[in-house]
Formats: C-alpha cells, sequence, structure tokens
C-alpha cells in the first residue's frame, strides 16, 4: 500500500476534497486533545504532530490509497525511469487521491530503511575477490537522499539504476546493460534480490540467481569470501 501524507492548511481547513472525511479530522483533532476547536492553526499546533495524527486517523478509519494502487504504481514506474520529476509525480498523486500536496514543502514521504550493516560488510570483503554491482528500480531524488549522500555508492563497482538506463527490473534490456558494464558472460554473474518476480528475466539470460533471504542469504554469501 501507498501512504501519502494529508497537507493541512490553516484555520483548519483540511485539504481533503470530501467533505464527511473533513469533518471527521477536525472531530479527531479535538477528540485527541491537540486542538479545543477547528480553528486552529499550525503554527500552533506543531506540523509534524498533525500530519502524525492524520496519519493514525487514516489508519484507524481504514482510510487508505489501495483503490488507486494501480494508478499510483504506474506513476512511481514513470518517476523510477525519470519520465516525470518529482514534482509532477505528487502533482498527478494530488488529482488521483483528490488531497493537496504542496511542493516543495511535502516532497515524497520516502521510508528510510535502516542499514542492513551485516550484508555491508560482507560487500566490502567481497569486493577483493568480485566485482560488485548495484541494480536497482529508483529514481533520482531517493538515489540522491539514500544512495549518493551517505556515499553508499561506493560500495559498487558497476551502478544500473532505473532513472539513469530508462528500464526497470524485470525488464530483460536493464540485465543486458548489466552485462555489458560488468563486461562478463551472464553465467559468471550472480543476481541477489529479495523480489522473486525480479528472477525470471535474469535467469532467462544465463545469468544464475539467489533470492535474499536475510541471514540465510548472508551465510551463503559470506561462503564465497
Amino acid at each position: 500500500m501507498f501512504m501519502i501524507r494529508v497537507y493541512v492548511k490553516k484555520q483548519g481547513n483540511f485539504a481533503v476534497n470530501t467533505p464527511k472525511v473533513k469533518k471527521k479530522l477536525q472531530e479527531y483533532f479535538i477528540k485527541a486533545g491537540i486542538v479545543s476547536n477547528a480553528d486552529v492553526s499550525l503554527s500552533i499546533v506543531g506540523e509534524k504532530k498533525m500530519i502524525s495524527l492524520a496519519h493514525t486517523y487514516l489508519k484507524e478509519n481504514n482510510i487508505s490509497t489501495d483503490n488507486h494502487s494501480e494508478e499510483i504504481h504506474k506513476l512511481i514506474i514513470e518517476h523510477d525511469l525519470n519520465k516525470i520529476t518529482e514534482k509532477q509525480f505528487l502533482q498527478e498523486c494530488s488529482k488521483i487521491l483528490g488531497i493537496i500536496i504542496p511542493y516543495p514543502k511535502y516532497k515524497y514521504a520516502y521510508k528510510k530503511n535502516s542499514l542492513n550493516k551485516d550484508l555491508i560488510e560482507i560487500i566490502q570483503k567481497l569486493k577483493d575477490k568480485y566485482k560488485i554491482a548495484l541494480l536497482t528500480n529508483n529514481n533520482k531524488e531517493y538515489c540522491q537522499e539514500y544512495l549518493f549522500k551517505p556515499k553508499l555508492d561506493k560500495l559498487f563497482d558497476i551502478m544500473v539504476i532505473s532513472y539513469l538506463v530508462g528500464y526497470r527490473k524485470p525488464d530483460s534490456n536493464i540485465y543486458k546493460i548489466l552485462i555489458k558494464k560488468l563486461n562478463l558472460k551472464p553465467e559468471e554473474i550472480l543476481f541477489v534480490d529479495d523480489d522473486p518476480t525480479k528472477m525470471a528475466s535474469a535467469e532467462a539470460l544465463g545469468i544464475k540467481t539467489l533470492v535474499y533471504k536475510g541471514k540465510e542469504t548472508n551465510k551463503i554469501l559470506s561462503n564465497l569470501s
């Protein structure tokens, strides 16, 4: 499920185009004891607290984006392929969901996952013996924030990223680019991914595959060093 932040305007005018949801949001914030009435500005309540409450409200009242998941997934693909900008992505999501997501005030709400330190350590050891490549479906903004800024790109000899090459897994073209960049025979490559649906296209080209399953896979990879 793709969750998106709800933007709250001053004076309690919630930027949701459904009157019923608007009213319930106001009632919810009052009930939570954060506001005494609907006439409240962000400066009084605190922007982060209000956003957090909105997420809680949506969850408790079963308001989700599930009905629009296919439409939003298409936008995610376009964003990953660099066909639309982050701003355009949010504008289109606003139209689909019927909420206002102002840019750049609220950028794409990326979920920052904790680093797999064990895997990073394994990669660093494997680099002494093998070429290490990154093959990922991701957009420019996410990579800048969570790959390049923390310098995780330094872990890899080769990087094939969807927004740079114009293809996404499991499109066979992105695996062909990987093979060419590594300058190896397909059977000399081990492709590790936590999504089994990405394997078939790689295997069809002769690439060996391994589904990532946490500690179990870490043990297998450690033995390669």
